[in-house]
């Protein structure tokens, strides 16, 4: 019998694997029988914690998001949502996160769990929105029930038109389920929920409950210079792909119109179709801890995203006390309030940017100190998720 039981697409790749993987562990510090279940892992390692099972490997993925597209549907794993299940009805909460990344059929496992069920449901985009993608980038089609999609490319991509069956079944689940709290990390994303066909549904339902990211020790954060052949006092930008949806043609832009200054870039590259200017030093998708060192060795960390909602880049960039100047898309604003050196612009503006490069040039050199809020910590979202779970136990 398990106290809790994630359910996750990823083990720990991506904002959501990251804090689902985080918050798993945190519980098991804290002497809870938490089980970690994800669909695959995308570095190929194997060191999990005895109390995570994966359901898939990332070649199973990648056949299945082909599938996807065809049939909204997977090929290999189709019976996952029956094993997901199984350890469902033996916890005490089941607590979903992402669960639309082709591992899983997951309108049939929402349809499986049963209406009895204590579910916690973490929002880590908008998928419980939508018809079927993952963010709407703007599209208002979900407030007509995704009856017809104009942006079949979405993620998760697929070449239907109609999603309003599958919508429907999300409101059949929201209605089913007596038992189930819906976690969002903004009221900008709470907001958004209650102004959507959705709101009758959750209106009694809906918890805040900021991200939080483990803050990090970075006395040997020195090492990842020489490892990528840096120097300290550049400009950083991270996504997990650089692609025109995460603003890395705008990075092309500023750095363009400063070539003195240099920035360090960490992506995975896709199909670009400009020139990089010799000023941009690309290092791939690295490990994690490499990338919370880079943050400690930059003047200034610029989020260029047209669309996101709550970006565990810019958390870790304010571990560092590292200057941010950030587009304002999802919850950006919210999470910038307050914080020191940063400034969100309405639209995109590059001579907003340059200036603001040019102002923080040489700050890597002063001391840092951590300026993550405490209930951005790990720590302070584990408490948060804690009181939810034991609020949920005693209620009948």
């Amino acid at each position: 019998m398990y106290d809790v039981v994630h359910v996750n697409s990823t083990y720990d790749k991506g904002g959501a694997g990251i804090i689902a993987k985080n918050l798993h562990c945190s519980l098991l510090r804290n002497g809870l029988r938490s089980l970690y279940i994800f669909g695959y892992n995308g570095t190929f390692h194997n060191n999990y914690d005895e109390s995570s099972v994966g359901l898939s490997n990332p070649y199973e993925i990648k056949l299945n998001s082909y599938f996807y597209r065809l049939t909204t549907s997977v090929l290999f794993g189709r019976t996952n949502h029956l094993k997901v299940v199984d350890y469902v009805r033996s916890s005490d909460i089941t607590h979903l996160h992402n669960i639309h990344s082709f591992f899983v059929d997951e309108i049939k496992l929402l349809d499986s769990i049963p209406y009895g069920a204590r579910i916690v449901w973490t929002m880590h985009d908008e998928w419980l929105l939508t018809g079927r993608c993952a963010i709407t980038y703007g599209c208002d089609g979900y407030m007509k029930r995704c009856q017809y999609c104009p942006h079949t490319g979405f993620y998760p991509a697929s070449l239907k038109r109609n999603y309003e069956e599958r919508f429907l079944r999300k409101l059949e689940f929201l209605q089913n389920h007596a038992r189930l709290n819906i976690v969002v990390q903004s009221n900008y994303l709470k907001q958004k929920l209650m102004s959507s066909p959705l709101s009758e549904y959750v209106i009694d339902k809906i918890v805040v409950i900021p991200n939080g990211i483990d803050k990090f020790d970075y006395s040997e954060s020195g090492t990842v210079l020489e490892k990528y052949g840096l120097q300290p006092g550049y400009v950083l930008f991270v996504s997990d792909y650089l692609t025109y949806s995460k603003g890395f043609d705008r990075l092309i832009e500023i750095s363009s119109a400063l070539p003195e200054t240099r920035f360090v870039v960490v992506g995975k590259s896709k199909k670009i179709n400009a020139p990089i200017p010799n000023n941009i030093k690309i290092l791939g998708r690295i490990p994690n801890t490499d990338v919370r060192s880079l943050y400690y060795y930059a003047d200034s960390f610029l989020f260029l995203s047209r669309h996101d909602n709550y970006p565990t880049t810019i958390l870790e960039a304010q571990d560092t006390c590292c200057p941010i100047i950030a587009v304002n898309t999802g919850a950006v604003a919210e999470m910038l309030e307050g914080y020191p050196n940063s400034f969100v612009m309405k639209e995109y503006d590059p001579t907003i940017i340059q200036s603001f490069v040019r102002k923080f040039n040489g700050y890597h050199e002063r001391s840092k100190t951590s300026m993550l809020k405490y209930e951005n910590t790990t720590e302070g979202m584990a408490k948060a998720y804690l009181d939810l779970y034991q609020m949920i136990n005693n209620y009948e």
